[in-house]
């Protein structure tokens, strides 16, 4: 009798927490998204705002398992590069030639060059094929309350409420990464709030489906950024293992001064005879070498993986 009623106590707990978790959560939850609200509308954010975009929003459990669960991509350089870069250069060419008008435009504006613009294009949303399928608010929400860098998200999840009440695009559109990045060019909130541009001067910013938008958006964010236009990103240069050495010290010199060191780019030819400052990279048992310049820098604020900037620099290479 006693095993059968601790059996029937062991059930009734089990169900009563299962129950209650829900219960609690949402509370939480709610008692989280009051909190924010005034936060919010002390922001500059209409109660009507949020409303509408708080509607039906509840967190996504996906999201906060990505989240706390990335894996870790053991990827060499080379495997990263065969990846991102190779299988991009064909569509990207055809894709520059049909869009070349505008980009030559766009360029010649913010003075950028545009295989870097469809670079980024293509490397941040595959030429806007892949640009996320979660809900913007829903996803920041989530990452907001579940607290591992609340205040991050909090602060993002403003920039996207106000990119709502300019009316640039309807909630229900407002999609992207699982971690708030928006649209073709995958845009942070506060990266749309300080660069996206209205291109084609509808009125709109429309970084999700205009064209004219996302590559005007990309350009002013890399010309804002300090981009130079009289220099390239950097050169991919002939490897040899002394190189190696070289890299680990990490010091910029002077073109000049590597080119007296005896160092060229990879087909042979000699480095420009000039004082830009230079940085050489060479990824761990890639046998290449590469050496950076200050529109590396540049790259870097979009995304601070040198292996990104390296495919972004190749794949651009790769398009002219």
């Amino acid at each position: 009798m006693k095993l059968l009623n601790s059996l029937l106590f062991f059930l009734f707990f089990t169900l009563f927490l299962s129950q209650s978790a829900p219960a609690e959560n949402k509370r939480s939850f709610n008692k989280w998204k009051a909190n924010f609200k005034t936060r919010a509308m002390k922001e500059g954010i209409t109660e009507k705002t949020f409303d509408s975009a708080f509607k039906g929003i509840r967190p996504n459990k996906k999201i906060i398992k990505l989240d706390h669960h990335q894996p870790e991509l053991k990827k060499t350089f080379l495997q990263y590069f065969e990846n991102r870069v190779p299988p991009r250069i064909k569509e990207g060419r055809k894709l520059l030639s049909i869009h070349k008008d505008l980009l030559e435009k766009i360029s010649k504006k913010y003075h950028v060059p545009y295989e870097v613009i469809v670079a980024l294009w293509g490397s941040e949303s595959n030429f806007g094929k892949l640009t996320g399928g979660f809900s913007t608010i829903q996803a920041l929400a989530t990452l907001s309350y579940d607290g591992r860098r609340g205040e991050f998200f909090m602060s993002e999840l403003i920039h996207a409420l106000k990119i709502m009440q300019d009316n640039h695009i309807k909630v229900a559109n407002m999609k992207g990464s699982w971690a708030g990045a928006m649209g073709q060019c995958q845009f942070m909130p506060s990266s749309f709030t300080s660069f996206a541009v209205d291109e084609n001067g509808n009125g709109h910013i429309d970084i999700w489906h205009n064209i004219h938008d996302v590559f005007g958006s990309i350009a002013n964010y890399l010309h804002k950024s300090g981009w130079n236009p009289d220099q390239p990103w950097g050169y991919q240069i002939k490897y040899n293992k002394s190189l190696e050495r070289l890299a680990k010290l990490k010091t910029k010199k002077p073109l000049n001064y590597w080119k007296k060191a005896g160092i060229t780019m990879i087909d042979g030819r000699e480095l420009p005879n000039t004082s830009w400052a230079g940085l050489i990279v060479v990824p761990e048992n890639s046998k290449r070498a590469f050496l950076l310049l200050d529109n590396a820098k540049v790259l870097l604020k979009w995304n601070r993986s040198t292996w990104f900037v390296l495919s972004i620099g190749l794949l651009s290479d790769g398009l002219q």
